[in-house]
């Protein structure tokens, strides 16, 4: 079937608007993973006519500013770790974003779950950008959060000193605010010791989450397809939910937040806006007929205009939510009810 044809079929059929500048093919690649086809699009909506231009909707999320509710039922909390050194100025900082997720309906049932994703809120509530750390300084950070959030899932990128971090998470001494603090370690599902927290996930390819989410993949290349696809469906169809970005707040609430929150959560509050401008800087790659660019596997190739550290944190971030929903491990929250207020 010709080109022009197939593309009339689909038009016709609803998917993509008459003026949709998207190749037929790519349509159909789409549709049959179950995607929307402008999820990934990247020509200028006023071209096409078709879905608006990327835009994150902002929302008032729940808790917003108030402490985590540690052992709070059916609240969970979900962390994203992009890791580099950052040692010059125009490299990326490392970044780590903490994500939300309370059930829709509510429910008096403390064992609730579903592993169905439109069941869920799921709504990023801080950000926090690190420069020049060791890892065992990100390792400290990242038990920090897991006491004060009481984390029950960490996805992390392997790259940029990520496996060196993974290793120190291990150690049952951290230094925590500058002190030495004994700990439960954070492991892998692959680690074998049973005194561990197993909540970490290292995004690559023979890790179990990985593996029990997009089962086994022929390459490399084909991994941040799938993680880009699946975080830009969210986004596109409201899966997804953000605080209203710093700058948008009325100067009265500014200050009233710059007044009454910790230092370290006001930045927190403005990273994540920031982390908001990354995300509509994504694209995907194409060619001089808005074709993607595809690897040899068929794998599309994104790029991202100015930095995408706080992006790349969030995006794992949502994917360590998206990886608790297939393994139900709805019992897995932990943390320190009594060191957690002392954060704030």
């Amino acid at each position: 079937m010709g080109e022009d044809i197939l593309k009339a079929r689909l038009v016709e059929q609803g998917y993509v608007p008459e003026t949709c500048q998207i190749g037929a093919h790519d349509v159909i690649t789409a549709v049959e993973g179950a995607m929307d086809p402008c999820a990934t699009c990247v020509v200028d909506r006023r071209v096409c006519k078709g879905r608006p231009e990327r835009k994150l909707v902002a929302h008032k999320v729940e808790g917003e500013g108030e402490a985590p509710g540690m052992g709070r039922p059916n609240v969970y909390y979900f962390s994203g770790v992009d890791p580099a050194a950052a040692l010059g100025l125009r490299s990326d900082d490392g970044s780590i974003a903490i994500g939300r997720v309370w059930p829709k309906s509510p429910t008096k049932d403390a064992n609730y779950f579903s592993d169905i994703v439109t069941d869920w809120h799921f709504g990023f509530v801080g950000a926090y950008r690190l420069r020049k750390m060791r890892a065992t300084q990100w390792s400290g950070k990242l038990h920090e959060l897991f006491m004060r959030y009481g984390l029950t899932m960490i996805c992390m990128d392997p790259g940029g000193g990520g496996l060196f971090i993974q290793g120190e998470l291990r150690n049952p001494i951290q230094k925590i605010m500058n002190m030495d603090r004994q700990v439960r370690p954070i492991c892998t599902l692959e680690d074998t010791d049973p005194d561990a927290h197993p909540i970490l996930r290292m995004f690559k390819r023979g890790d179990a989450g990985i593996d029990a989410m997009w089962q086994k993949m022929a390459g490399d290349d084909l991994l941040p397809d799938q993680m880009h696809t699946v975080f830009l469906d969210a986004l596109e169809t409201g899966g997804i939910m953000f605080p209203v970005p710093w700058k948008d707040r009325k100067l009265e609430e500014r200050q009233r937040i710059e007044r009454e929150w910790a230092i370290a959560d006001v930045w927190s509050l403005k990273n994540l806006s920031a982390g908001m401008q990354q995300l509509t800087k994504g694209q995907v790659l194409t060619d001089d007929e808005g074709e993607w660019i595809t690897t040899k596997r068929g794998a599309k190739q994104f790029e991202w205009v100015g930095k995408k550290d706080i992006a790349y944190a969030m995006i794992y971030c949502y994917m360590a939510f998206r990886m608790w929903l297939k393994s139900g491990m709805q019992d897995e929250a932990g943390g320190d009810e009594e060191y957690a207020g002392d954060l704030f």
